[in-house]
């Protein structure tokens, strides 16, 4: 296939490109605050629905979230609602995902401790609470790599260079100048372009711009 040519080629001329050096992480662990006392007044568990409207097809997108011991985190979760509505046609168009089959309903819970900032298993959402009270603005981010996730429903035996390298390249592409999207850049090793994560979005980002445009879409 041309998209498999095209990459193979492109990690050779990437590859010869000298890597940056990661730079240290001397940056202090930092505390988690403490949780609130639950407010009888914040529901545990609530879903919301929209019509959303993709290449001339509408939509029913269903959010449903389980916060029972995470009320403390009801404004970053309801950020996370309206990325839903707003980021899902967006992601679907990004990835060229086949609208008849992309899941619609996405169910959001949280864990207290996973050693992960978060995951998928199948179209739940589970992120770790005590990331989000830690790092407060990486919610957005991390739940745009997930959602990618969410949409890419692909089978198993896909790529995991690809997989992870695409779902941090659509939060590379919302949200472009966030600490997050600095951080990486600085620290990018062009040696590792099938490292997944960011090192794969970085190779991805370099197909785009002087191989193929639009080669996440077309491999997607």
């Amino acid at each position: 296939m041309k998209s498999t040519l095209v990459i193979t080629l492109a990690l050779i001329s990437f590859a010869q490109a000298a890597p940056t050096t990661s730079p240290k992480n001397n940056a202090s662990k930092q505390s988690i605050p403490n949780k609130k006392t639950e407010n009888p007044l914040i529901s545990q568990k609530f879903s919301s629905s929209k019509t959303v409207e993709v290449s001339g097809k509408k939509i029913k997108l269903t959010f449903t979230v389980d916060l029972k011991g995470h009320q403390d985190l009801k404004p970053q979760v309801d950020e996370m609602k309206q990325l839903y509505f707003t980021q899902w046609p967006k992601i679907v168009k990004m990835l060229n995902a086949p609208i008849d089959r992309t899941p619609t309903h996405l169910s959001l819970n949280f864990r207290e401790s996973m050693g992960h900032p978060a995951h998928m298993a199948g179209t739940n959402m589970v992120i770790e609470g005590n990331h989000l009270r830690r790092h407060p603005d990486d919610a957005s981010g991390v739940f745009v790599h997930e959602l990618t996730h969410f949409v890419q429903s692909y089978p198993g035996g896909a790529p995991g260079w690809f997989v992870e390298g695409a779902a941090d390249y659509v939060r590379y592409k919302t949200f472009p100048k966030s600490k997050w999207a600095n951080q990486n850049k600085a620290r990018t090793d062009k040696s590792k372009p099938l490292a997944a994560y960011w090192n794969s979005t970085a190779f991805l980002l370099w197909i785009e711009k002087t191989q193929k445009p639009n080669a996440v879409s077309h491999v997607s």
